[in-house]
């Protein structure tokens, strides 16, 4: 009975999970969207779709007012400000990236935070992951980082200001100026102390010694004294004085 049992348990306890899902989904719909978009608007939460429903009729409430009440009401309001619609401008980092011909990240930057079902963290991780290198990631973040200071310290939001290292990250490689850094005059006088002073090669070219050969080895003779050499032993002096030989001839004819 408890085994037969156990299947109908699982069931009713997914059926209630769900109802009790579609429940807050419907409340959260009812709350930040208008009863004209609320299909709409309960689709985007139930399906993780883009949320856009501003094109409906007797919508008065813009796509980015639903989408911050939306992730607010299902993740948190500390979640939305860590990471949210109101960074749409830092996907800008991602904008004409000759890196990217089809804007992937791009897209994917806006798609992510027009979603409010994904918190903070999915967002992120997605923006990072829209391809295996993603040195733009970076930028990104760090835009998101000076909005939410400035936003913390009630300032005024500014809109993504590029640096010289992110504009080269959209770049292609062979587009990139490899300009070298001239040298300024300090450096230039230092190369000049450090430059070796020309020298006359007749007077360091050094004579050239003919050394005295030592005499050819007897391999008949033992390799210690008193004991007769191996075969093995004979061979390599037979070696030995073969190349020792060469060098006597060359003496003998005055070759280099």
């Amino acid at each position: 009975m408890g085994i037969r049992g156990s299947p109908m348990i699982v069931l009713i306890l997914t059926l209630a999970s769900a109802a009790a899902l579609n429940k807050k989904f419907s409340a959260v719909a009812e709350k930040c969207c208008p009863a004209a978009a609320f299909q709409c608007c309960y689709n985007a939460i139930d399906f993780n779709l883009r949320l856009s429903c501003a094109q409906i009729p007797d919508v008065n409430r813009t796509d980015n007012e639903m989408i911050r009440c939306v992730q607010t009401e299902l993740h948190g309001e500390n979640d939305t400000m860590e990471t949210g619609i109101g960074h749409l401008g830092c996907c800008q980092t991602f904008k004409n990236d000759q890196t990217d011909p089809r804007s992937m990240c791009y897209v994917t930057c806006r798609f992510f935070l027009h979603t409010p079902s994904f918190n903070s963290s999915e967002k992120l991780y997605m923006i990072e992951e829209c391809r295996l290198t993603n040195p733009l990631y970076t930028c990104f973040n760090d835009c998101r980082t000076v909005h939410n200071e400035n936003k913390a310290k009630g300032e005024m939001l500014t809109m993504y200001n590029e640096t010289e290292l992110c504009a080269s990250y959209r770049k292609k490689k062979e587009e990139i100026p490899s300009t070298p850094t001239p040298l300024d005059e300090v450096q230039f006088n230092q190369i000049a102390e450090d430059e070796p002073t020309p020298v006359d090669v007749e007077q360091t070219t050094p004579v050239t010694q003919k050394v005295a050969r030592p005499p050819l080895i007897d391999y008949k003779a033992g390799t210690i004294a008193g004991l007769p050499a191996t075969p093995l032993e004979r061979f390599f002096n037979k070696v030995a004085d073969l190349i020792d030989l060469e060098g006597h001839l060359k003496d003998l004819l005055d070759l280099e």
